[in-house]
């Protein structure tokens, strides 16, 4: 598949996944994830592992947080609500889409294609006199640290450990010239884009 229908893939369903209706949203949520699941097994579960807490963290607040009816009539002080269960579910959902969503963008992938990709999506912004090609390789480089930060290690990262791998990221002045040449779409590329605006036209459907 093209770098750019895979990118344009990620970011339609980051944008989209608010607008979806609740069965359509878990749906493609599920698929998302066994997807990531089938393609990086214990690396993608690892992921999961590393990022438990704040899981974990978005359900309690949401739950504790959220006004709506108590699950019982005794000690509502102390007991979650019924509908921010429900919200720190979805809210919980959302980001594990994400995660899947972005294990899949960067799985097998080269990043030189991937630059490519970005920089086909943001070439319109020339027309605002955006440095497109500096501003891809950043983009990219934000989201590959983002994907490898959680990948698999045999211990658990001390927040020490995870500014070093920050600093240890190319400066500026430290990044090395990227050349690539543009790849013309294949006959899947254009059905998956077909597919994508299929998707878009039912999201907007329900969003209207």
């Amino acid at each position: 598949m093209h770098p750019f229908i895979s990118i344009f893939t990620y970011i339609t369903i980051l944008l989209t996944m608010s607008f979806l209706p609740s069965a359509l949203f878990w749906l493609l949520c599920l698929s998302v994830f066994l997807m990531a699941f089938y393609l990086q097994h214990q690396i993608f579960l690892q992921k999961l592992r590393k990022l438990k807490w704040l899981f974990l963290s978005i359900f309690l607040v949401c739950a504790f947080g959220t006004p709506g009816e108590y699950l019982t009539n005794a000690m509502v002080n102390y007991l979650p609500t019924k509908e921010g269960m429900m919200l720190g579910a979805e809210q919980s959902a959302k980001m594990l889409l994400a995660i899947s969503s972005l294990s899949i963008l960067f799985y097998k992938k080269n990043i030189i294609a991937l630059i490519q990709g970005i920089y086909l999506l943001l070439l319109t912004l020339k027309y605002l006199k955006l440095n497109v090609n500096q501003f891809s390789v950043r983009l990219l480089l934000t989201l590959n640290y983002v994907n490898t930060i959680t990948q698999l290690n045999n211990k658990k990262m001390r927040f020490s450990e995870i500014y070093q791998a920050a600093q240890a990221l190319p400066k500026h002045d430290e990044l090395n010239i990227v050349q690539f040449s543009i790849t013309p779409f294949s006959m899947i590329d254009y059905a998956m884009l077909g597919l994508i605006f299929f998707y878009l036209s039912i999201v907007f459907k329900f969003a209207s």
